[in-house]
């Protein structure tokens, strides 16, 4: 009886203080939700696109931005300028002219695309305004189209440095006086353009790295190559390890150097 009466105290305690902030929550009717995902457009149609709904078709989610562009023409009786446009997701961006297009005259947008992050079936909207209204959109174009999900990516890069993705996390040297060349299949996971570099202060000077490209670009694709001097190691015992720049663990962020035994 004892637990019952603490629960039924409890619950009026509770309820005593989430009224007055129950109070003060607005429930958005149906018909503001609509207006904000669907916003009505000018009532004059003064912008006409060749076409209000482009599709990319099938895409990759790692083969990089898909790009497009679209004509549109003025139809109304004075100049028309875009002002600003709103679209559905940040995966969608839009470059527009800012000048004003005459009467009867035409202009373009072009239209940029990321599938990274977005498999499956897509279908995005732009919303374009204009000098004719400030709250309603000029005109709305659909953006359709399937992103294929990459399977692959672990299998064709299985180790992982940081954002970089290598095809191998070791490499073969032989014991020779020669200089010794190695390279390595890598890809660009991140969103922006990197340079892998090595760590210095962990790994010998007879290691050295070079990339190619110097720069890769997002989603990107480039070889590590590596290269082996022995007459800089200086006797040293041999190396079992190289290391590439990077804020986590080494061990998270090594190259491991296997010898080959003697023939």
């Amino acid at each position: 009886m004892r637990v019952v009466r603490r629960s039924v105290v409890l619950g009026v305690l509770l309820a005593g203080l989430l009224q007055p902030l129950l109070a003060q929550i607005r429930l958005l009717p149906q018909r503001t939700i609509d207006s904000v995902a669907n916003p009505p457009t000018v009532e004059e149609r003064v912008m006409r696109f060749e076409r209000e709904e482009i599709s990319f078709g099938t895409i990759d989610e790692l083969g990089g931005a898909w790009q497009g562009s679209l004509r549109w023409r003025n139809e109304s009786d004075r100049p028309l300028v875009i002002t600003r446009l709103v679209t559905s997701c940040s995966c969608l961006k839009a470059d527009f002219g800012r000048e004003p297009v005459a009467a009867g005259e035409e202009a373009e947008l072009r239209i940029t695309y990321h599938p990274k992050g977005h498999p499956g079936v897509v279908r995005q909207r732009l919303f374009v305004y204009t000098n004719r209204s400030k709250e309603r959109p000029t005109a709305i174009v659909t953006l359709r189209g399937v992103v294929l999900r990459d399977s692959d990516q672990e299998a064709r890069y299985p180790h992982r440095c940081g954002a970089l993705l290598l095809k191998s996390a070791a490499v073969a040297l032989a014991r020779t006086n020669e200089v010794q060349r190695i390279e390595i299949a890598c890809l660009n996971e991140s969103d922006r353009p990197l340079t892998p570099q090595l760590d210095t202060l962990l790994t010998p000077r007879c290691l050295t790295l070079r990339v190619a490209p110097r720069m890769l670009p997002p989603q990107g694709e480039g070889r590590l190559l590596i290269e082996y001097d022995p007459q800089r190691a200086q006797g040293r015992q041999p190396i079992r390890a190289l290391y590439l720049q990077g804020s986590e663990a080494p061990s998270r962020r090594c190259i491991v150097v296997r010898w080959k035994m003697e023939e």
